[in-house]
């Protein structure tokens, strides 16, 4: 004790997993089986901000499996935005040749070249919209659910990495 006021050694812990939308701010020491230890307090932002923050990153998630290539009879194509800016001129080829005389040389995403005909391309062109498309249908349905939440609990109850193509 020093003058009036009692100093005790507290016991360091560390801060709980902050996550998304929380707010971590240390608490008023507590005494637990005679130990005095640091506590921690939880609160949420507000929640259009915590909507928000996870729609952003929601968003960065989508990006990345957009751009994660999709595979089509064995080959792996890749989907990423330049890839995607030539599957459009392939098809506008495409759409004015015989696809059984139609011939391209194609590297796939792990440097390999294959021979495709016109039908193949047009397969692995289709595939490829197919997957951005589901990748797009998929952020539409979590943002559907992170603006039906009414709570920070029920935001934060919202996996947005489960089930992507």
């Amino acid at each position: 004790m020093i003058g009036n006021h009692q100093y005790v050694i507290v016991q360091r812990t560390l801060p709980p997993d902050s996550g998304m939308g929380k707010i971590v701010t240390e608490g008023t020491p507590v005494l637990e089986d005679g130990v005095w230890k640091q506590s921690w307090n939880i609160s949420y932002k507000p929640l259009e901000e915590h909507k928000k923050e996870i729609k952003e990153v929601l968003a960065d998630l989508r990006y990345r499996k957009e751009i994660a290539g999709v595979t089509v009879s064995g080959i792996q194509f890749a989907t990423d935005r330049e890839s995607q800016t030539k599957y459009i001129a392939i098809a506008v080829d495409l759409s004015q040749a015989d696809p059984n005389n139609y011939s391209i040389k194609w590297k796939d995403m792990n440097g390999n070249f294959h021979t495709l005909n016109g039908f193949e391309m047009f397969a692995a062109i289709n595939a490829v919209r197919t997957h951005i498309q589901d990748c797009y249908n998929k952020e539409a349905e979590y943002i559907a659910l992170i603006d039906a939440a009414q709570t920070s609990e029920s935001l934060a109850a919202i996996d947005i990495t489960e089930n992507w193509p």
